[in-house]
């Protein structure tokens, strides 16, 4: 018999929440609907899903919370659904892999922008790990083709990476 711990759920919840990002890419590109709205249509599912947990559970909004943070609530909202169309244009511009491979810089954006907005200090070892992953993705995204439109997907998947980061 195998023997579980109690993070279990924990792990189910994680790997299924990964397969079904993983994903999306082979789903986007075999439904003939533009991004945004595919984008949309996510949105709105997922909304009316936890919308039906919250009913199931017994959880109230808490409206006032809502409405003193409604303005980050509504920019982190519009990134990530850009973040979403830049991202599904990017899989049908140039392909899942070197979308996501370029999406994946977000955590690259993250360390560069920290550093300016929270004044925290790069040491020598972070900036040579940012300076060699951005030379890792522009050998592996094809930048240096001359295919126009492999360009345009990168540049999708980093201004999705952008506003992913944003968030």
């Amino acid at each position: 018999m195998l023997k579980t711990d109690g993070n279990m759920k924990e792990k189910v919840s994680l790997i299924t929440s990964m397969v079904i990002f993983g994903t999306i890419g082979i789903f986007v590109n075999y439904i003939g609907l533009p991004s945004g709205v595919i984008a949309s249509c996510r949105g709105i599912t997922g909304a009316v899903v936890i919308l039906a947990v919250m009913l199931i559970t017994g959880r109230k909004i808490d409206f006032k919370a809502v409405k003193k943070k409604l303005p980050v609530l509504l920019a982190s909202g519009a990134a990530i659904g850009f973040n979403w169309i830049l991202l599904f244009e990017a899989y049908r511009f140039t392909g899942i892999p070197v979308a996501t491979v370029c999406y994946y810089t977000a955590p690259i954006i993250v360390v560069i922008v920290s550093s300016f907005i929270f004044k925290e200090r790069l040491k020598a070892k972070h900036i040579i790990c940012v300076f060699v992953a951005l030379i890792g993705v522009a050998l592996v995204s094809g930048v240096f083709q001359s295919d126009s439109s492999k360009i345009t997907g990168v540049l999708c998947s980093l201004g999705a990476a952008a506003l992913y980061a944003s968030v």
